[in-house]
């Protein structure tokens, strides 16, 4: 890895709305005519509330070569004559019951969707012990939940993941940093992450925030910007990082 490897990410979470499906699509187009294959971190909750299909999406998103990870928030469950409203913001719920209900029911979604998701972003950049039991009971290569740079808001349960200037293999699970929003890369905050073979930098997007002229054009600076590559999805990079007998990664002091 002599040069940055350059990896994009969209956290989706309205892949079943038309006109974000129509923004994320393009998006791809764009990345693909520049060489490039994205990472898709996808999270299907309103999809799943709403009784729509994803198979489509899925489908035509690993087919393009791009990869789909798994994306969970750990909301707890809704209680309609409670909380009658559907636009209501969920309630986070950490418990490890919660926790593995919610990674279960999207991984299950997943699966029929035609994705085997070995790639992890929690909801909010929670830090959750149970959730990386899990990861590891289904043995998902890597989470990417843990961030080298600061939030713009305060979240307490994001402690943990703040501050990563290397990824750091642990008990077979890569913790993968990302390194930028989009936004943040689009201003000129480029910050590689320096392993033992080479350099990274990971940026994200949330799809449905796409629908906005200002991230759209910071997406596409950021693709313009990284044209020349090379390009790696957030899989092939684990891969790289933590294939055996490489000494690419930090291990747990």
């Amino acid at each position: 890895m002599s040069a940055v490897l350059r990896c994009f990410t969209l956290h989706a979470e309205r892949l079943e709305r038309d006109d974000v499906w129509r923004r994320t699509a393009g998006l791809l187009s764009a990345i693909e005519r520049h060489g490039g294959r994205a990472t898709l971190f996808v999270h299907p909750l309103t999809a799943i509330e709403a009784g729509a299909d994803l198979g489509p999406q899925i489908r035509e998103i690993l087919s393009r070569g791009h990869e789909v990870g798994q994306h969970t928030h750990f909301y707890a469950p809704r209680d309609a004559d409670a909380d009658p409203d559907p636009d209501a913001k969920p309630v986070t719920l950490l418990s490890d019951d919660n926790v593995r209900r919610c990674l279960d029911r999207d991984l299950a979604y997943l699966r029929e969707a035609g994705a085997d998701p070995r790639g992890f972003v929690a909801g909010a950049w929670a830090i959750n012990d149970e959730a990386l039991r899990w990861l590891r009971e289904r043995r998902f290569a890597y989470d990417a939940s843990v961030r080298s740079f600061a939030l713009g808001y305060d979240n307490p349960d994001a402690a943990a993941g703040d501050g990563w200037t290397a990824p750091i293999l642990e008990d077979g699970l890569l913790r993968l940093p990302t390194t930028a929003t989009v936004t943040g890369v689009a201003r000129g905050g480029e910050t590689p992450l320096v392993t033992d073979g080479g350099s990274y930098e990971m940026t994200y997007v949330n799809d449905y925030d796409l629908i906005q002229p200002t991230r759209r054009v910071a997406a596409a600076l950021v693709v313009g910007r990284w044209r020349p590559g090379p390009w790696t999805t957030a899989g092939d990079l684990a891969r790289r990082i933590a294939e055996p007998g490489a000494d690419r990664v930090s291990t747990p002091s």
